[in-house]
């Protein structure tokens, strides 16, 4: 029970970290757009980070529960799962950014 704990909460600060260097990253991406527009890409961003964190800490703690059925050792087990859906919720964090800026741009050219 305790490497589960472990991996959903380590999983789930190294996705918040990436989420806050995400919405820098979306700043900076922004920067120079009308604040109107630029409110909804941030908002779509902010959404989807949410869920992507917690999905990713919860398939963490997942993948641990069925490594340990496997008769993996718990911190092995965690380290993996942590390892795994840290990168899943890196690249998934990089595709929100990008999602992001394409609402608001299509906003800024449209609207």
């Amino acid at each position: 029970m305790g490497a589960k704990i472990a991996a959903f909460i380590l999983t789930l600060v190294v996705n918040i970290l990436a989420a806050m260097v995400g919405f820098v990253m979306l700043i900076i991406a922004l920067n120079g757009q009308n604040e109107s527009d630029a409110a909804y890409g941030m908002a779509v961003y902010g959404i989807l980070a949410f869920l992507i964190m917690f999905t990713m800490a919860t398939l963490a703690a997942v993948l641990v529960h069925f490594l340990l059925k496997r008769e993996f050792r718990g911190w092995t087990a965690a380290f993996m799962s942590i390892i795994v859906f840290s990168i899943v919720g890196f690249v998934l964090i990089a595709i929100c950014i990008v999602i992001g800026v394409g609402i608001t741009e299509y906003l800024r050219i449209n609207y």
